[in-house]
């Protein structure tokens, strides 16, 4: 079966729902080599899942990095949903 791209975006980030710290694969860099997808088609597949309310974003401080980027992650729902494709 193949997946589509938010859904290739749901099982990437089902991986890391619940790392105790945002890493580099939860970046838009890090999703699009994680998902296998353009890193320019990232922010669409983000953008729909956001507004199921399966993904959500916030700015964060990654580790040996001064400024903050924008991190995202599994709601509740999107938990459930990536588990499904799984």
């Amino acid at each position: 079966m193949d997946l589509t791209a938010t859904e290739r975006v749901l099982v990437h980030l089902h991986a890391f729902w619940n790392a105790p710290e945002p890493g580099r694969e939860r970046t838009q860099a890090g999703i699009a080599e994680g998902a296998k997808i353009l890193r320019s088609h990232v922010p669409r597949a983000l953008q729909a899942l956001q507004e199921e309310g399966l993904v959500d974003s916030q700015d964060a401080r990654l580790r040996g990095h001064t400024r903050k980027v924008r991190v995202y992650g599994l709601t509740e729902a999107g938990v459930r949903r990536a588990r499904q494709l799984v």
